[in-house]
């Protein structure tokens, strides 16, 4: 079923991802928009684009939920432009509040949905498959940490935006995104629950939270153990049954690689100023095959998508 409430765009502006470009907007054309999933701050949909009568193209669009919200969010795209990490293509308002409008480039599946499809058949991904992945994931945090500044705080499967066919990943979702050094209050509620590190479960001031990126390789971690598993690693029910959880030390499947258990073991230090940054992971042993020339072709993980739609 096609969402209405996109009838009045046609008469909206758009403006681009830079700065720069805000002072000219264009005619914004969008049809065939349908809901793709909805969350705490949003509901993103998946729509057909035009601008200025320009070529069309597949996007997403994520609609910020409450008038006057996500200007955090749109502030923190505009520090992003990294081949793993998804891009802002425009931005735009409508209603009679004047509701921000996230407009990016749209991939084809994420990692939870490839995760669950390969269990569905009693699969996981391959050994390679999982190393690209990991590899592209803690490529796009090194660059959210060492160049944007930024700590993601919502790391999970479901944020990794995936292109089967290139085996491309893409981190998403910033809303939960923020500066930890810009002098503003931390929230101790980060992270989906069963990518929580331990320094957001145990002991922190609900006033003043202290925690650092690190929290970002722990949910990485996770993943990465996922990944292996087909299933998450600690998958509490609560919080207290999640802090039961991550107090254990993590069980790996047997068919996962020695090297790849090195470096997940060690982003999931409890001690966060122990685990390796996203730029250490970067370098893992874990991940020689990957740099190789060529280490990054594999066969695709599905054959029943078609990439050339989509733009990566």
């Amino acid at each position: 079923m096609y969402s209405r409430w996109f009838d009045d765009v046609t008469a909206m502006t758009v403006f681009g991802n830079d700065a720069a470009d805000d002072g000219g907007g264009r005619l914004l054309q969008l049809s065939y928009v349908t809901v793709l999933d909805g969350g705490t701050f949003g509901t993103v949909y998946r729509a057909v684009l035009s601008v200025g009568g320009g070529t069309a193209r597949t996007v997403a669009v994520k609609r910020i939920r409450s008038p006057g919200s996500g200007r955090h969010e749109l502030d923190a795209h505009r520090r992003l432009r990294h081949p793993n990490v998804v891009r802002l293509l425009f931005h735009f308002y409508s209603g009679w509040d004047g509701r921000l409008n996230l407009v990016m480039e749209l991939a084809p599946t994420n990692l939870d949905h490839a995760i669950r499809r390969l269990a569905a058949d009693g699969r996981t991904a391959s050994t390679g498959h999982g190393k690209l992945y990991a590899y592209q994931m803690f490529k796009g945090l090194r660059y959210v940490h060492e160049t944007a500044g930024l700590c993601h705080r919502d790391v999970k499967p479901s944020n990794l935006l995936l292109y089967p066919i290139t085996g491309v990943l893409k981190l998403c979702d910033f809303g939960s995104a923020k500066d930890l050094l810009d002098g503003g209050p931390n929230t101790r509620y980060a992270c989906s629950r069963h990518y929580r590190a331990p320094e957001l479960l145990f002991n922190q001031p609900p006033d003043a939270p202290d925690y650092t990126i690190a929290v970002d390789v722990w949910s990485a971690g996770c993943v990465y153990a996922e990944l292996m598993a087909g299933t998450p690693l600690y998958p509490g029910t609560s919080v207290p049954h999640q802090r039961a959880l991550v107090a254990r030390s993590p069980a790996f499947p047997g068919w996962a690689p020695a090297d790849a258990i090195r470096l997940v073991a060690a982003t999931l230090r409890f001690d966060p100023s122990t685990r390796p940054t996203a730029s250490e992971a970067c370098d893992h042993e874990c991940f020689d095959p990957v740099r190789r020339p060529g280490g990054h072709r594999l066969p695709p993980l599905f054959d029943d998508y078609d990439d050339d739609n989509y733009d990566d």
